[in-house]
């Protein structure tokens, strides 16, 4: 079993992600000068980029974050922006059980037993383990 990001990916495309970055780009003048969530992104793994800039724009997602509303579709944001900590964890084999990367927050379905689950629960990331199915809803 593997780990996947690509439907994060896909969700960063989604048109609710794109309304709510137009909303929090026109209130966020550190957003600005990125064009979508992927800019965001591409910038926050720059390793050779200001951190100064970096702290601000992740203090301001957490805080849009805790709002809640429409706000909690940021937990994919936040996915994708520790994807290369995440993926570094399993893949130094820190993770002795398979995980499944999944967006319990933006999507509907069952999500299989036996696998670890990558949750935003509140203001906190948290890592469930499955061992009955589970059931999501947005």
């Amino acid at each position: 079993m593997g780990f996947s990001f690509s439907g994060i990916r896909e969700e960063l495309d989604s048109k609710e992600l794109g309304k709510l970055y137009r909303r929090l780009q026109a209130d966020c003048r550190y957003l600005a000068p990125f064009a979508d969530w992927k800019a965001v992104v591409a910038f926050l793994h720059d390793q050779k980029r200001g951190y100064r800039l970096k702290d601000r724009i992740l203090w301001r997602l957490i805080q849009y974050y805790r709002q809640g509303g429409d706000c909690e579709r940021l937990g994919v944001v936040f996915l994708a922006i520790f994807e290369p900590a995440i993926l570094g964890l399993y893949s130094s084999g820190a993770a002795d059980t398979p995980i499944s990367a999944t967006m319990t927050c933006s999507m509907d379905g069952i999500l299989p037993p036996g696998k670890r689950y990558i949750v935003m629960k509140g203001s906190a990331v948290v890592v469930v383990e499955s061992s009955l199915p589970m059931v999501c809803r947005r």
